[in-house]
C-alpha cells in the first residue's frame, strides 16, 4: 500500500511541474488547414442493394442469391453473394442505394472525379448472343433492401429508366467466371454525380436491366458478399469512388499541340475527321482563354473528350509493320484480279496465286516514295525466279532486283535493300519461274521509305476513250457507209501492198448478189484483156484474187513471207470459174493468237495480217 502512495506521489508532482512549465510561455494552438486534413480519393460504398422479379414473383422481396456448393465447390465458404440481372420472360432488376459526397466535402477534398465499380461473379449463359445491361440512376430512394418487391418499387424505376448512367455490353461468347482483373468493371460518371451533388441531392437509386430478351443473365457481386469490412459490406461491394485528377489549362495545351502533331495518312479517314472536328472545338474553347480557377471542369471535359478522340483513331496501316508504305495500296495484275489485294493485306497468311508464269502484280503506293527496302514473302519450300520493277508513270519500267536463286522460299522474306533511296510510286513483282509447277506465286510484299508528296494525283484520269484518245466508233470516220468504190479500192489495195502497184491494171472487180442462193461466192473470168473477179463483197472479192495468185500467176501470200514473183504476161482464166460456201461464220485463226501475237501487233503488222 505505502508502494502506491509513493507512486501517487510522483505522478502529482510530476504534474504539477509540467503545468508550471506551461504557464511560464505562452499557449499556441496548431491550425490545420482543410488542404492538409484532405484525402484523395474516397469510397461511397453501396448502402442497399436488392434484386427484383416481374411475373408469379413480383410479390416476393428478393436481398441477394447466396453462392453454395451448387455453384461450384470452389465457392464453398467465400461468402459470396450476388443480385440478379436479366430479361427472359420474367425479368429480373437490380437495385442499389448510394451516398453521394456532399458540396462541403467535394470542395474540400477538390473531388473532379467519380467512378461507378461493381465486381462480376459470372454471365450466365454467355453463348446466347449479343446483351446489353442498362443501368440508369433516380433520386428517389425510397426503398429498403428487405422489403422492395417489383410490385412496391418506386415508379422510377423501370426497364429503361429516365436518366441513363451507362450501358454495359457484353459480346456473345464472353464468359467471365474464369476471369481475374476483368470482372472488376469501373465507368467515369463524373458529370452526372456533380450535377446531382449541386443539385444538393445526397443520395441515388442506380438500378439495372437486360436490353435484350433472351436467356442470359449477369450476376453482380452483392454489398454483404465476400471479406466482410468493418463497415460491415463485403470487399466486393459496389461503390462509387470519389478523387482528385487535378487537369489542367496547361495539360489541356499540352495535349492539343500533341494532337496538332498528328498525320491523318496513319488513321482511316472517319475517324481522324471525328477527332480534327473535337479538336477544332477544343482550340476555340482554349482561345476563350479559361481558367483553372473559374472554369476547371470545362478544362477536365475538354481533355477527357480530346483524349478519347485521340484514343479512338483507327490505324490504317500495317499493326505488325507500321512503317509498311505498301498496306492496303492499289494493286492489280494481268492474272486473278480479285485476289490481288492478298499481296498488301498485313496478313502474311494469305496468297495471290496466278493460273501460270510469267505473270506480274502492281502495287500502286498512291505517291513516289524514296524506297529503302522492299520485302517479299512466298509460300514456303517453293523456288521462285522474278524481277522488280520501279515505275512512276505506270508506262515505263526501271529494273530494280532480278534473282534466279535455286534455294526454297522460307518463313522469312526476301529482303531487298537499296545502297541509295529508290524513287518510285509504282512497284512491279514479275514471277517469271516456279519450280516444278507452272502457277505463279506472291503471299505479301512490303516498301519502306518516305513519301515525297510529289506524285498524288491519277496517273490516268478519264474515261477509257479519253484516256486511250480513241474516239467512239460512231464518231469517226469509219461510221460512215463503205462504198462500193471503196470497197473495190480496198482490194486493189492488196495487189499494192503483196505484188506491186504496176499489177493494178492487171484486174478488175465487180459487186453483185448472188442470183442462184444466199451463199458467198466469187467468179473469175477475162474480160476485155484482164482478170475480171466479181463477188458478192469485198471479202469474197479478196479470196477471187487469192485464188487467182494461187492457181494461175503461182503467187503465195502468207503470215509469214510472200512469194510475189508475178508472170511476165496475164495468165488466162480461159472459163468461168465459179466457187461459193453455205459456211456463214468461218474462222481465221486458232483464239490463243489474241493474247500470243495480237496484243503487240501495230499498225503495219495489222495490215500485213488482214490481207
Amino acid at each position: 500500500m505505502k508502494y502506491f502512495e509513493k507512486l501517487l506521489k510522483a505522478v502529482m508532482a510530476l504534474i504539477l511541474a509540467v503545468t508550471s512549465l506551461a504557464s511560464a510561455f505562452p499557449m499556441t494552438m496548431m491550425k490545420v488547414s482543410a488542404e492538409e486534413t484532405s484525402v484523395s480519393s474516397k469510397d461511397y460504398p453501396v448502402i442497399e442493394d436488392a434484386y427484383i422479379r416481374s411475373g408469379g414473383n413480383a410479390n416476393t422481396n428478393y436481398n441477394y442469391e447466396n453462392i453454395t456448393k451448387a455453384h461450384g465447390s470452389q465457392y464453398v465458404d467465400k461468402n459470396y453473394r450476388v443480385v440478379n440481372i436479366k430479361n427472359n420472360g420474367d425479368e429480373i432488376m437490380s437495385v442499389m442505394k448510394f451516398q453521394l459526397p456532399t458540396k462541403e466535402e467535394v470542395d474540400s477534398n477538390k473531388f473532379d472525379k467519380y467512378d461507378f465499380q461493381f465486381h462480376i461473379f459470372k454471365n450466365a449463359n454467355y453463348d446466347t448472343g449479343d446483351q446489353s445491361y442498362q443501368f440508369f440512376y433516380t433520386t428517389d430512394t425510397n426503398w429498403s433492401e428487405s422489403t422492395i418487391t417489383w410490385n412496391n418499387k418506386p415508379d422510377s424505376i423501370k426497364h429503361a429508366g429516365d436518366n441513363s448512367l451507362f450501358v454495359f455490353d457484353i459480346e456473345k461468347g464472353y464468359e467471365y467466371e474464369t476471369k481475374t482483373e476483368e470482372k472488376t468493371i469501373t465507368v467515369d460518371i463524373t458529370n452526372v454525380v456533380e450535377d446531382l451533388v449541386d443539385q444538393g441531392e445526397s443520395e441515388i437509386t442506380v438500378f439495372a436491366s437486360a436490353k435484350n430478351s433472351m436467356n442470359t443473365s449477369l450476376l453482380i457481386h452483392d454489398r454483404t458478399s465476400g471479406e466482410l469490412e468493418v463497415d460491415g459490406n463485403g470487399s466486393y461491394a459496389s461503390k462509387i469512388i470519389a478523387s482528385h485528377e487535378g487537369i489542367t489549362l496547361e495539360m489541356l495545351n499540352t495535349l492539343i499541340d500533341e494532337c496538332l502533331a498528328i498525320k491523318g495518312d496513319d488513321y482511316t479517314e472517319e475517324s481522324f475527321t471525328s477527332f480534327t472536328n473535337i479538336l477544332s472545338e477544343a482550340r476555340e474553347f482554349v482561345a476563350g482563354n479559361p481558367t483553372d480557377s473559374k472554369n476547371s471542369r470545362e478544362i477536365r471535359d475538354w481533355y477527357k473528350k480530346l483524349s478519347t478522340a485521340k484514343e479512338n483513331l483507327l490505324f490504317n496501316g500495317d499493326v505488325d509493320d507500321p512503317n509498311n508504305v505498301a498496306y492496303q495500296k492499289a494493286t492489280r495484275s494481268n492474272l486473278n484480279k480479285k485476289d490481288t489485294f492478298k499481296v498488301t493485306d498485313g496478313d502474311l497468311n494469305t496468297t495471290w496465286k496466278g493460273k501460270f508464269f510469267p505473270s506480274y502484280i502492281d502495287i500502286d503506293l498512291m505517291d513516289t516514295y524514296a524506297i529503302s527496302d522492299i520485302q517479299l514473302y512466298f509460300p514456303k519450300d517453293k523456288v521462285i525466279y522474278y524481277t522488280v520493277y520501279g515505275s512512276n508513270d505506270g508506262k515505263n519500267y526501271d529494273e530494280l532486283y532480278q534473282t534466279r536463286s535455286d534455294k526454297a522460299k522460307t518463313a522469312e522474306p526476301d529482303k531487298i535493300v537499296f545502297d541509295k533511296a529508290e524513287n518510285y510510286r509504282i512497284i512491279r513483282i514479275y514471277l517469271e519461274y516456279t519450280e516444278n509447277e507452272s502457277s505463279a506465286y506472291l503471299s505479301e510484299v512490303k516498301v519502306h521509305g518516305e513519301k515525297q508528296n510529289t506524285n498524288t494525283e491519277e496517273l490516268r484520269k478519264g474515261t477509257f476513250e479519253e484516256i486511250t484518245k480513241i474516239k467512239d466508233f460512231e464518231e469517226t470516220e469509219y461510221a460512215e457507209p463503205i462504198t462500193t468504190d471503196e470497197t473495190i479500192e480496198n482490194v486493189y489495195g492488196i495487189i499494192d501492198r503483196t505484188v506491186g502497184v504496176e499489177y493494178r491494171d492487171w484486174f478488175t472487180f465487180e459487186i453483185a448478189e448472188n442470183s442462184l442462193n444466199t451463199n458467198d461466192y466469187f467468179e473469175l473470168s477475162d474480160k476485155d484483156g484482164k482478170i475480171h473477179i466479181k463477188g458478192n463483197d469485198g471479202v469474197t472479192l479478196s479470196a477471187g484474187l487469192n485464188y487467182y495468185y494461187k492457181n494461175y500467176a503461182k503467187v503465195q501470200v502468207s503470215e509469214q513471207t510472200i512469194q510475189g514473183n508475178m508472170p511476165e504476161e496475164i495468165v488466162k482464166i480461159n472459163d468461168v470459174v465459179r466457187r461459193e460456201t453455205s459456211i456463214k461464220i468461218r474462222y481465221a485463226f486458232n483464239y490463243c493468237t489474241l493474247s500470243y501475237t495480237f496484243a503487240f501487233f501495230g499498225e503495219e503488222e495489222w495490215q500485213r495480217e488482214n490481207d
